[in-house]
């Protein structure tokens, strides 16, 4: 018993440290190491309070030339703008076309089709050739069902936009099964830019008749602002609010929950206490990226996401859009009042 007590004290003593204490021992000399390097590397705080009273002024000087360049930023971004709204009636022709052959109200002639395919549908001809070849042989029996189904005349592109959405990564896991009939009824997605009285864009989404709702067109506003408030930070304007509408649903026909909640925006509580604001916060911020990301991807490149020719599937979580658009963190600055409805 003497002799254990002794080993006991002997550790006690710290003559002879653990394994476990030469770990702990060479972790803290690692940390200390590590806190001296980053004290030897002077951080903007230190490098700044070492700068003489004139070399400060003069700094100052720096910060107001970025406020006015951030000043130009804005008059750049409301003449971007504006343009994108004069020219979506050159748009607006070309998708008048697109939805008229996706409708079968109108079938291209051979000029128009006159374009290389891309390697997935020059694969599918190659197989179609194939199997031709297989059946000639007698090697690939026909099936009666197919055969039925090509040889029937079908209109315009059948559910063109449901598989767009159906098949994107970064909108799919907002359809539930149960809108899956829904959507097939979706015939055409729009933008319409507004100069008054805010900047503004709305999709719109157009539906066939259906047993689902009355409604044929479901729109979903985002309001736009720029901060001139923060020139410094500035970093070009920004959705701040959405307005959703009424579906108007059919009897037992509203399905929860849905992708149609996108039209049905959270409003932020008021308090910033509130137990609900922070999550509601992040639906909202995760709704201004949805929207940014229909308008400036899935309605102008339709046609390539259809055939598989773009994949967002390794996009940034962040969605930033081409044009510079970000969605703003700070949501609750829609309760400061109608002032912030004016670019």
């Amino acid at each position: 018993m003497s002799d254990h007590m002794s080993g006991g004290d002997v550790a006690a003593g710290g003559s002879e440290p653990t394994h476990s204490s030469n770990t702990i021992h060479k972790q803290l000399d690692e940390m200390v190491q590590c806190v001296a390097s980053v004290l030897e590397k002077s951080t903007q705080f230190q490098l700044l309070s070492r700068m003489p009273t004139d070399v400060r002024k003069r700094v100052r000087a720096l910060r107001k030339l970025q406020m006015q360049t951030s000043v130009i930023d804005m008059e750049l971004h409301k003449k971007e703008f504006e343009l994108e709204k004069e020219f979506q009636a050159k748009h607006e022709e070309i998708f008048k076309k697109r939805f008229e052959i996706i409708t079968g109200i109108y079938e291209p002639n051979d000029e128009e089709c006159d374009v290389p395919d891309p390697e997935i549908l020059k694969r599918i001809d190659e197989n179609t050739e194939l199997f031709a070849k297989l059946k000639q042989r007698n090697i690939l029996k026909d099936d009666a069902d197919q055969t039925e189904i090509r040889n029937i005349q079908t209109a315009g592109i059948p559910q063109f936009w449901f598989h767009i959405l159906y098949s994107n990564p970064t909108l799919d896991y907002l359809i539930h099964k149960e809108d899956e009939p829904i959507l097939k009824h979706l015939i055409d997605i729009r933008t319409v830019y507004k100069l008054e009285p805010h900047f503004s864009f709305t999709l719109e989404f157009e539906f066939s008749p259906n047993l689902y709702f009355e409604n044929s067109v479901l729109t979903k506003e985002y309001l736009l602002k720029m901060n001139p408030d923060d020139l410094v930070n500035y970093e070009g304007p920004s959705i701040y609010k959405t307005i959703g509408c009424d579906i108007l649903w059919k009897t037992g026909k509203m399905v929860r929950p849905s992708v149609f909640d996108f039209f049905a925006p959270p409003q932020l509580p008021e308090d910033v206490l509130d137990p609900s604001y922070e999550e509601i916060k992040n639906m909202l911020e995760n709704d201004f990226e949805i929207g940014d990301y229909v308008k400036d991807n899935i309605v102008p490149k339709a046609i390539l996401y259809f055939t598989g020719e773009r994949d967002d599937s390794d996009l940034d979580e962040s969605l930033e859009s081409e044009d510079g658009l970000s969605a703003e963190s700070d949501v609750e600055e829609q309760f400061e009042g109608e002032n912030t409805l004016s670019m």
